[in-house]
């Protein structure tokens, strides 16, 4: 008998519905604002979701667009892919009432299989034309790091006890302030001690009818700064705030194999040398660079007679940078870029700097070591052409490999096999240089600085 209620039960509700002149779903009366945050240092990208309908994906220190939506409630969920799977796991859940004309931020904490969602909430601002102010909340977000105090004031002010903004320990937010649009210098101290200065931004130019958030981060391996601080504007977007007493690093590869030894000078009077006698195949530590537009002319060795390239490339505050001289039979050329050296715990990173002139577009094989690759054998990086580096590719499983290239759509090496063993975490940087043979080149390791 019971199936038999159950659709009497569904008959009388179609009946009711049919007769009805006005539907049964709850009527809006506004929308509010959502958004996610990720503050898992070494995560991957998480996929954000309200019901089954994603939102985008949020990597760390990243901010997902905010979205407008009804002022309904909504079960709002975090997908990631776990070590060693290739299907994401739905990781963590809320549900959560959105209400009309607020702003909502799921802030991720934790450990990536099992995350701490916060969320935090404020009105929506609504300015005016004429008015001159900006809102500001920050967010201590770099997990490991003590209580912090944090300074937002005019350029020379000195931090003094009781003039902080906020103190804040992990996972914190200040409540919403506003300040005049001007220059300010943001300071972060130890708590209650403001000589202990940890982190000191240059003059930030914070506009007018803005609503900022600015999140306190752990650096990763990309970053020079002993914090990362980045600033969220209203529609998602984030930018850096860096140290002004960090500076940017430039590092240099030789991969021109006919060029010769090289000097690299800074200025246009070749008086300044940045690097010299730089040989085919040596790569630099991290040299210190200014930042701006960075002249660089590439002399030889020992010799101001000739310049060999020349042009500017572009440093930004506290970034490491990489620059490449390849090229060949008097063409030569030079390849500015910024290495992914950020660690993913749940995967070994590699990438590769094609240099090799001889081999114009490569891909990358990762194999058990001492195994061939098979006609099955996938990939882990395609497509690389000379002079270009390549986005990140990914080995799941640890364990010992050998890594080949081969010429785009080929199975068949041209340079390898490098013999590495990886741990997930691992971030792995190679460059192919060109060989006096010019079919076969040579598959190098990049070392750390």
């Amino acid at each position: 008998m019971k199936p038999v209620f159950v659709t009497a039960i569904v008959s009388v509700l179609l009946f009711t519905a049919g007769c009805g002149s006005e539907s049964s779903l709850p009527t809006p009366t506004g929308k509010g604002s959502i958004r996610a945050i990720n503050a898992i240092n070494t995560s991957p990208q998480f996929n954000f979701l309200i019901e089954e309908r994603s939102l985008g994906t949020v990597g760390y220190k990243g901010s997902s667009t905010p979205r407008p939506f009804d002022d309904f409630e909504y079960n709002f969920n975090f997908e990631v892919v776990l070590a060693g799977d290739v299907i994401a796991t739905r990781v963590a859940s809320r549900v959560q009432k959105i209400d009309a004309d607020q702003e909502y931020t799921f802030v991720l904490t934790g450990s990536i299989d099992a995350p701490t969602v916060t969320v935090w909430e404020k009105p929506e601002r609504e300015f005016t034309e004429d008015e001159t102010v900006f809102e500001l909340q920050i967010a201590h977000l770099a997990e490991g790091f003590p209580t912090v105090d944090v300074f937002v004031a005019p350029e020379g002010t000195a931090p003094v006890v009781g003039e902080e903004v906020a103190t804040l320990a992990f996972g914190e937010l200040m409540p919403v302030r506003e300040f005049e649009s001007g220059d300010y210098v943001v300071t972060v101290t130890e708590a209650g001690d403001p000589s202990v200065v940890v982190f000191q931004s240059g003059p930030v130019t914070f506009g007018a009818r803005n609503s900022l958030l600015v999140g306190v981060f752990a650096p990763t391996g990309n970053d020079i700064d002993p914090l990362s601080i980045i600033g969220f504007i209203s529609n998602g977007d984030g930018a850096p705030i860096t140290d002004a007493s960090s500076s940017p690093t430039l590092r240099l590869i030789h991969s021109s194999q006919d060029i010769g030894n090289v000097d690299i000078y800074d200025d246009e009077a070749l008086t300044s040398l940045f690097a010299g006698d730089l040989a085919f195949k040596d790569i630099s530590g991290d040299l210190e660079i200014a930042a701006g537009a960075a002249d660089l002319r590439i002399t030889p060795a020992g010799s101001t007679e000739t310049i060999l390239l020349e042009g500017t490339v572009g440093i930004g505050a506290s970034t490491r940078n990489n620059l490449v001289v390849f090229g060949a039979g008097g063409t030569y050329d030079v390849s500015a870029y910024i290495p992914d050296r950020t660690s993913v715990q749940t995967v070994t990173k590699l990438s590769l700097f094609n240099g090799a002139s001889n081999l114009e577009s490569v891909d990358v094989y990762a194999v058990g070591a001492g195994t061939d690759i098979e006609e099955d054998s996938v990939p882990r990086i395609i497509d690389v052409r000379t002079g270009a580096r390549s986005p990140s590719g990914f080995i799941v499983t640890p364990g010992s490999y050998d890594l080949y290239a081969t010429l785009n759509g080929e199975r068949n090496a041209v340079a390898g096999p490098v013999t590495i063993d990886v741990a997930r975490g691992d971030v792995i940087e190679l460059i192919l240089f060109d060989t006096v043979a010019p079919d076969v080149g040579e598959l190098t390791l990049v070392p750390a600085p």
